[in-house]
């Protein structure tokens, strides 16, 4: 994978501040697109697990932000700035495949086998809560279900929010309460989510 591997994977933090490696990179070097690919996948991949919740679909998604984000690679100018601007991509990427979830079921009128796997780290408590928390999240609208899950799963800030998906702070806090509310009144039909039916209106406005 050759020296701008090695940085990515060993030498450099994934806050990469190598400006040379995003100049190689905005000039279509394989080399330096894989070494930022190996730095910044992981978040996307969480990012993108955040929201969706733990799917087999994933790692595609995450190619796919990345296929997006080297087609347009040019509008970075430094990478400081290339985070949050995966960020946004990936935001993007998510919803497209929350709506598209919610066409199929739609479609086939089987929701039940669109519920994401549940987390292979957790005990059946834990495999039952993320099931139906992810459950009662595809039921909400997508522009819903990313800010909540990005505000009180991800635990990203107002602003990054704000900025990830192009909205003003006060949009972020109305939404990410709308979102609450609705999911609430959803959630109280599974007694599994009994400790997220506590949640404050307070918590979006943090």
């Amino acid at each position: 994978m050759g020296d701008f591997a090695v940085a990515a994977g060993v030498g450099i933090s994934s806050n990469l501040r190598t400006s040379p490696l995003l100049e190689a990179a905005r000039a279509r070097d394989s080399r330096a697109q894989e070494a930022l690919y190996l730095a910044h996948a992981p978040f996307v991949r969480r990012l993108l697990t955040r929201i969706l919740g733990p799917s087999s679909d994933v790692d595609d998604l995450t190619q796919e932000v990345f296929m997006r984000a080297f087609r347009r690679i040019d509008a970075v100018e430094t990478e400081d700035g290339l985070r949050p601007w995966l960020s946004t991509i990936a935001v993007f990427v998510a919803k497209e495949a929350l709506r598209a979830r919610r066409r199929k079921r739609w479609l086939s009128f089987l929701p039940t086998d669109e519920l994401p796997e549940p987390p292979a780290n957790g005990g059946p408590r834990e495999e039952s809560a993320a099931r139906a928390f992810y459950d009662v999240v595809a039921k909400l609208p997508a522009d819903e279900a990313i800010v909540l899950t990005l505000r009180l799963v991800d635990g990203m800030s107002v602003d990054d929010v704000a900025h990830a998906l192009s909205l003003s702070s006060s949009m972020v806090k109305r939404r990410c309460a709308e979102a609450r509310a609705r999911f609430l009144r959803l959630a109280r039909s599974h007694p599994e989510l009994v400790e997220w039916t506590s949640m404050e209106v307070a918590e979006c406005d943090r």
